[in-house]
């Protein structure tokens, strides 16, 4: 069955069965909600447990984020007027773990020194994508 919709995730869950689906993606999705804790208890709601979702999100904690605050500067991903909220690596994963999710592996994109993105994808990445597993069944 495919279905799509134009829905309003702050305000209303998802119209779809609890543990319905093996993936969910949830991508340059999260930043531009008000209730990400909502978001996030709904993908969990309908995903099979022992399945995955993989979140892309813009990431703070990027070098150059780091060295324009250091700077003094704002960094670009906060004057960005649709982004509600900054994410990076731990705030991501803690928020995540909290729900009932675990094995979390890191990925990134937008970078340019790719080797040292491989290494720390949280630190030389200007996006983090996060794959995890629902192990927990949260009420």
């Amino acid at each position: 069955m495919d279905s799509s919709y134009i829905w309003d995730i702050d305000r209303s869950d998802l119209p779809e069965d609890n543990e319905s689906y093996d993936l969910v993606l949830c991508i340059a999705v999260l930043e531009h909600l008000y209730d990400v804790n909502h978001a996030l208890k709904e993908i969990h709601r309908i995903l099979r447990l022992g399945k995955h979702i993989l979140i892309q999100v813009p990431n703070l904690s990027f070098w150059r984020f780091r060295l324009d605050i250091f700077m003094g500067k704002i960094p670009n991903i906060l004057k960005d007027p649709r982004h509600l909220h900054s994410f990076n690596k731990g705030f991501l994963v803690e928020k995540l773990a909290h729900l009932g999710f675990t094995e979390f592996h890191v990925y990134g994109q937008r970078q340019r020194l790719k080797w040292l993105a491989h290494l720390n994808p949280s630190v030389f990445s200007g996006d983090l994508f996060i794959l995890a597993k629902k192990n927990i069944i949260k009420a």
